[in-house]
């Protein structure tokens, strides 16, 4: 573009189709807008129309005084190219940052011309200044945290390290960065740390936790919890090591001192089947070495932490129940369940008594722990077994009625909820036992009670009441016409065919609905919903008959 002339037509095209303002401004002699894109509207909020027309809005408003010097002296000194960033706010008042890339072009009887294109690099001037911001962040944190914090090279060479750490270790950062974690690890701990770096190398975990012991500089031993992560480059090697260390010196001596003076104990203690612990507001102080025999962990794991670590997170409520209640003067016996060193959890009985010491705090216990998993299986079939029917996985009769009782007493003490019954027979039962046999005859009652509880709503109850009768409770159910609803739907699940030993088989269901009264006993309500049944029955091909 030279002269007056206006830009090609495929010129203006490419222009407004890239997004960039591309311009040709003549600043000598006066200031003129030859061509400006008009994609200029989405950088500044003014219009190519208008910046044409008042050209000193490009240096009023779009360059501040500064950005405008700066111009100035690049024209002033000669330079040909021009590439600058700078700064001004959008007609809608944000402010926005943009590059600028241009040619100064001094042509014959026509004055100075600018020719070039500006984009917006707002989102990238951000970004920049957010990193730059987070670096500032994360280097104040580095130096000012109390924890002993460091990065380290694949090679195992200290590259920072904060004044905490410098002093844990009694060394410099000068020094440290001239030394490996091997050179500050206490020689019988080195085989450990090895064994989970080599982990991490091996990609079987993206870093470790770890207590162990450092050497300082003048030979004293010191305790770290240490906690490391490894940063992977885009090959996913590891690049950096960041580690962050706790001085956990004087908890370990004093467990150790702890340690020392339950030795008297000792031949007690391991002689004693239950696990005995005791707790100062509900950490660990000591226990016994009968832990490891009953659930597999040596008694170093649990001292010094919170005992609530071992508990299923279920039982953590009852077990903060029986601490209230043994900081009122019980003694408590709870049941819960804790955690084996596999993994596993086993239910233990617990007692429960204030520690008694002289010097003993206002929190501190004695606790005595007896695995009892085979009482709780025992217990646990018993209840199966008398509250379910072995064949069918539904409830019996007699749990059917407790379960009854129960949401009777929970509609009284709120509101009335309505309750229906739903009384299920198997049609010509007895014709598939005659023709495929009482084992055949068992799987389709098995079939049936799967389909049926796939069929009830949460809260319904299923039961098996004798041979091929099923009854069906369905809770919070206000109205005859529902609970005929969820029979249909019954009926038509337990329609599907069944494979037997000949071919799929069909099994029909008569259906007996009834409402529950005010009042009414579970033997009432069944006995109605047994006669609406019998009248289904009768009916051949009603299937569900309902009664209020």
């Amino acid at each position: 573009m030279t002269g007056e002339a206006p830009p090609p037509t495929w010129f203006r095209e490419w222009a407004e189709r890239t997004g960039h303002v591309f311009f040709k401004v003549r600043i000598e002699p006066g200031l003129t807008v030859d061509f400006i894109s008009e994609s200029v509207l989405e950088l500044t909020g003014f219009s190519a129309a208008e910046l044409i027309a008042q050209p000193t809005v490009l240096m009023d408003r779009l360059l501040p005084p500064h950005n405008a010097d700066s111009l100035g002296e690049a024209i002033a000194d000669g330079r040909i190219e021009i590439d600058v960033e700078f700064g001004f706010h959008h007609r809608g008042g944000h402010p926005v940052r943009a590059h600028l890339v241009a040619g100064v072009h001094r042509l014959a009887g026509a004055g100075v011309v600018v020719e070039g294109i500006a984009y917006d690099i707002t989102s990238a001037h951000e970004a920049r200044e957010r990193a730059e911001q987070s670096e500032e962040w994360f280097r104040l944190s580095f130096e000012k945290s109390m924890i002993g914090m460091c990065v380290v090279a694949p090679g195992g060479r200290f590259l920072m390290c904060n004044q905490a750490l410098c002093q844990m270790l009694g060394r410099d950062e000068a020094e440290l960065t001239q030394q490996t974690w091997l050179e500050v690890t206490y020689p019988p701990d080195v085989q450990v740390d090895l064994d989970l770096v080599n982990k991490v190398l091996a990609g079987e975990s993206s870093g470790f936790q770890l207590l162990k012991r450092f050497v300082r500089s003048d030979g004293a031993i010191v305790w770290g919890d240490l906690t490391t992560a490894v940063l992977n480059d885009s090959q996913g090697q590891p690049s950096l090591w960041i580690s962050q260390v706790v001085d956990v010196t004087a908890r370990i001596e004093a467990e150790q001192a702890l340690a020392a003076s339950e030795e008297k104990y000792r031949l007690l203690a391991e002689n004693v089947s239950d696990i005995v612990l005791h707790l100062d507001a509900g950490r660990v102080q000591w226990v016994s070495p009968s832990l490891k025999r009953s659930l597999g962990w040596d008694p170093r794991d649990w001292v010094g932490r919170p005992v609530a670590e071992f508990h299923h997170p279920d039982d953590v409520t009852r077990v903060q129940e029986s601490r209230a209640r043994l900081r009122g003067g019980e003694t408590p016996i709870v049941r819960v369940r804790v955690l084996a060193a596999d993994g596993t959890y086993h239910w233990v009985a617990g007692h429960a008594a204030a520690y008694r010491a002289p010097s003993a705090g206002a929190d501190e216990s004695v606790v005595s722990l007896r695995v009892i998993d085979a009482d709780v299986a025992r217990e646990q079939e018993l209840d199966r077994r008398a509250n379910y029917d072995e064949l069918t996985g539904l409830l019996t009769r007699r749990a059917l009625f407790d379960s009854f009782d129960l949401l009777q007493e929970r509609a009284s003490a709120s509101a009335p909820k309505h309750m229906a019954a739903l009384f299920c027979d198997l049609d010509d039962f007895k014709r598939i036992n005659d023709t495929y046999g009482h084992s055949f005859g068992d799987e389709v009652l098995r079939t049936v009670a799967q389909r049926l509880l796939g069929v009830i709503r949460q809260g319904d109850l299923g039961a098996r009441m004798g041979g091929d009768e099923v009854l069906v409770v369905l809770h919070n159910t206000a109205h005859v016409t529902e609970a005929q609803t969820i029979a249909e739907r019954i009926r038509t699940e337990l329609a599907e065919p069944i494979d037997g030993p000949s071919g799929q088989v069909r099994v029909t269901a008569s259906i007996g609905v009834a409402m529950v009264r005010p009042g009414e006993s579970a033997d009432d309500l069944i006995a109605r919903a047994d006669a609406a049944m019998y009248q289904a029955k009768r009916s051949r091909g009603a299937g569900v008959v309902a009664v209020e």
